[in-house]
């Protein structure tokens, strides 16, 4: 990462600590700064012209609440605002601080007390965290700035969510340069992209609406697509880790028995799927086109076909008849 060595440059070591302690969160959005929590609750930022001399953020809990800080759980930054939010959780709730980057003062604290957050994120045009809860299935999202609850969604999709909980999300907010990329016009935009992972392995691929009118807040879920990465069995891992690139069209899906799954025009489906149909047939021919100049080749099939031992997963998108939220989606 530049020209910086955890060996030889990073101190790994808490503040508060004896000894080292596990590395538990990190975030590298800001170009100048790595943001590192530990195992006993602290955080370093360590600034990329000294990274020698980190500023140290210690949660202020009260020493009768916790007589030992928990493991940060998370760790958020907005870039737009320069603030970092740091996640701890409880046994069944959790606590969020919220402070500017390069000081070590709280100045949002946010009370998460429906269950533990399994995850996180931030929409920086809204000024908005937005928490997984552990239970059923809840959005929470809040003013990051002031540590105000807005709104709470429950995603209850009855056949897909039900009695099947969410694991984790992420968020990619849709603006004028997506909007370009992909040829959305502006009349059909519903909002911004979320895609849920579930414990039985499949990624719910939505639209999250939110509109401000005044001093209130509406948030709808609009599903698009489901996708899965294996078959659905007793055993089936869930997903722990999503990631939605813009630049290639792909998601990246990790879950918890170590696979990792690419969707290929994942974004396309959703935001313009006359064009991703055109994408995939392109893909068709050219891949045809392969296989006939390597028979035109004398080229075996066969080998071709076994040169890679992978195990193919099923990664078409399971046709989703969701045109119109559910009104129970709405709050």
């Amino acid at each position: 990462m530049r020209t910086l060595s955890v060996e030889s440059v990073f101190s790994c070591g808490s503040e508060l600590a004896q000894k080292p302690f596990p590395v538990m969160a990190l975030s590298w959005k800001f170009p100048d700064h790595l943001i590192v929590g530990y195992e006993d609750g602290t955080i370093n930022d360590f600034p990329v012209g000294s990274p020698l001399r980190p500023t140290v953020f210690i949660p202020p809990f009260k020493a009768e609440e916790f007589p030992t800080y928990p493991p940060v759980s998370h760790i958020k930054t907005s870039l737009k605002d320069s603030f970092i939010l740091v996640c701890y959780n409880h046994k069944d709730s959790a606590t969020v601080f919220g402070y500017k980057a390069g000081t070590n003062d709280a100045t949002t604290k946010i009370v998460h007390l429906s269950g533990v957050v399994l995850d996180m994120n931030i929409m920086e045009w809204a000024q908005v965290l937005i928490t997984l809860s552990s239970i059923n299935n809840e959005l929470s999202i809040y003013n990051y700035l002031h540590g105000d609850l807005l709104v709470a969604l429950r995603i209850n999709i009855e056949g897909i969510t039900f009695q099947n909980p969410l694991t984790s999300f992420t968020i990619l907010a849709i603006n004028k340069q997506i909007k370009h990329v992909y040829k959305v016009k502006e009349e059909k935009s519903k909002g911004d992209i979320i895609a849920c992972g579930m414990k039985n392995g499949t990624i719910l691929m939505a639209y999250l609406d939110l509109k401000f009118n005044k001093e209130k807040i509406s948030a709808t879920i609009d599903p698009q697509q489901l996708y899965k990465t294996q078959e659905i069995t007793e055993n089936t891992a869930g997903i722990r880790v999503i990631y939605l690139d813009p630049v290639t069209d792909n998601m990246l899906v990790g879950d918890a028995k170590g696979n990792v799954v690419i969707f290929k025009n994942s974004l396309m489906k959703a935001l313009n799927s006359t064009e991703a149909k055109k994408r995939e047939e392109e893909d068709k021919r050219s891949w045809l086109g392969k296989i006939w100049g390597r028979e035109w080749l004398g080229e075996k099939l066969e080998e071709i076909d076994n040169a890679a031992n992978i195990e193919v997963v099923d990664t078409k998108p399971i046709p989703g008849e969701f045109e119109k939220p559910n009104e129970d989606l709405k709050q």
